[in-house]
């Protein structure tokens, strides 16, 4: 499927579903040159300082008239403890069986007239190899609204333009 983005007037092939952060907020208020001895970081984990744990989940939002979800990927906040057990069962098989973990966004997604940052949500960790699904409890938020009840094909090519166009 291609589209003709309203940002730049080009034509783009394929409708992407999936966008993400590579890192959680903390990370860029750090000087980039103390990023190194300060961040531990690993394409699923992340840990600021030695005191802030972050794990980086999915957030399924499903795309009504359609087969396909649209995902963000985005990093949550969760305690040591919860990051330590998380850990300690990374590459166990059942680890899906785990209640999920209290969380909080620290990834600020664009496409939203207010911060995603804090959103509470749980984090349910899902079968070894897969991310683990941010599910978040209930807000008036306009991503929570979406995640409730679902996006068009045309909010995912909004979202997907203003992602690449900044």
């Amino acid at each position: 499927m291609s589209y003709r983005c309203k940002t730049c007037g080009e034509t783009h092939e394929g409708l992407p579903f999936t966008w993400g952060s590579e890192a959680p907020a903390l990370c860029y208020e750090i000087p980039e040159i103390e990023r190194d001895r300060r961040i531990e970081m690993s394409s699923d984990q992340c840990i600021v300082d030695g005191t802030n744990y972050f794990v980086l989940g999915r957030i399924e939002i499903r795309v009504v008239n359609s087969a396909d979800n649209f995902y963000w990927l985005a990093w949550v906040s969760v305690s040591e403890p919860d990051y330590d057990r998380m850990t300690d069962l990374w590459q166990s098989m059942g680890r899906e069986t785990e209640p999920p973990y209290s969380c909080t966004l620290s990834s600020e997604l664009p496409c939203y007239s207010e911060s995603t940052l804090g959103l509470a949500a749980q984090l349910y960790t899902q079968p070894v190899g897969e991310r683990p699904f941010v599910v978040f409890d209930l807000s008036d938020h306009p991503i929570v609204i979406e995640q409730r009840n679902g996006i068009t094909i045309s909010r995912v090519q909004e979202i997907g333009e203003k992602c690449m166009h900044g």
